[in-house]
């Protein structure tokens, strides 16, 4: 097939990244988005933009038929949260070496996790969670400390690389695939704004890391310290770590310049960047406080 008849589906941070990706080097004929209300960036705008910029068609959209999408020969989904047809031209890209992780934030909880690699999977829906078989899969090695940021910036090029493959293959033959193998699957079930409140009985590196794992474009890791509710945007384990008798998780031990030293389930944490709600540098009145995920615990 020498001229593929290209369609995203994209939403969000991600979705905006692989466009950007992809736009100067294949031919792209539409574009599907819509607002993304749970996270704070403008990816939404900026595909807008850059459709005007480049003439390529936008429609504004979150539930569509096959009717809709039949038309084209490739269909890239990226950040996509809505159902989707079943189609032998769709093809997702997931946040995760299917079968593992299949489901809702497969990357946030992977990094909660502390996961060695993170990668992602192209594949063609079928009924059920992430399922259907592979069309190709990219991964890469990760250390920590890892923002979310970087980490999706690592999966953008991933799938951007992943998709143009996938371009070039299909231009040359039918594109090729294997079943997943559904011994070897794993569920990410998903997040709400529950999730965001940390769970200070948990050990220090798992904190920090969901602290890390929860950041922009997310709105950010949550707790409360006394009647305040604030926002946890960085954080790094103690070292060496403290033996406390009869440890309380959550309790105030230390605040300083570096910033709160606050009691885990395996140590000390150091709160370096905490804000209020109000966006304001969160500074507690008194050491005799503690964080919960319960206002005024």
């Amino acid at each position: 097939m020498k001229n593929p008849k290209v369609l995203l589906m994209v939403c969000g941070y991600k979705g905006l990244g692989f466009f950007e990706h992809l736009v100067e080097n294949i031919p792209i004929q539409e574009v599907i988005s819509y607002q993304d209300h749970n996270v704070t960036d403008t990816a939404f705008e900026k595909i807008q933009e850059i459709c005007n910029v480049k003439n390529i068609r936008h429609k504004d959209l979150k539930r569509l038929s096959a009717e809709d999408i039949s038309f084209f020969d490739l269909v890239f989904v990226v950040g996509w949260q809505y159902m989707l047809p079943v189609l032998d031209n769709i093809i997702v890209f997931h946040d995760s070496l299917l079968p593992k992780y299949r489901g809702f934030a497969p990357t946030v909880n992977a990094l909660i996790n502390g996961e060695k690699q993170i990668g992602v999977t192209a594949f063609s829906p079928r009924e059920g969670v992430d399922t259907g078989p592979i069309l190709g899969q990219a991964a890469t090695p990760i250390t920590y400390p890892i923002k979310i940021r970087d980490a999706f910036d690592m999966q953008i090029t991933l799938a951007g690389n992943l998709a143009i493959e996938l371009f070039k293959q299909k231009q040359a033959e039918a594109l090729r695939c294997i079943e997943q193998d559904e011994d070897e699957a794993t569920y990410s079930i998903w997040r709400d704004q529950e999730d965001f409140f940390i769970d200070w009985t948990l050990p220090s590196e798992t904190i920090v890391r969901t602290i890390d794992a929860l950041g922009w474009p997310y709105n950010g890791a949550r707790s409360y310290c006394g009647d305040s509710e604030v926002v946890l945007l960085g954080a790094e384990s103690v070292y060496p770590k403290k033996k406390f008798e009869n440890p309380n998780p959550g309790k105030i031990w230390n605040i300083s310049p570096s910033g709160i030293e606050v009691l885990t389930g395996t140590g000390t944490i150091c709160l370096n960047h905490v804000l209020d709600c109000n966006g304001e540098r969160f500074q507690p009145e008194k050491l005799r406080q503690r964080f919960t995920s319960k206002r005024g615990s």
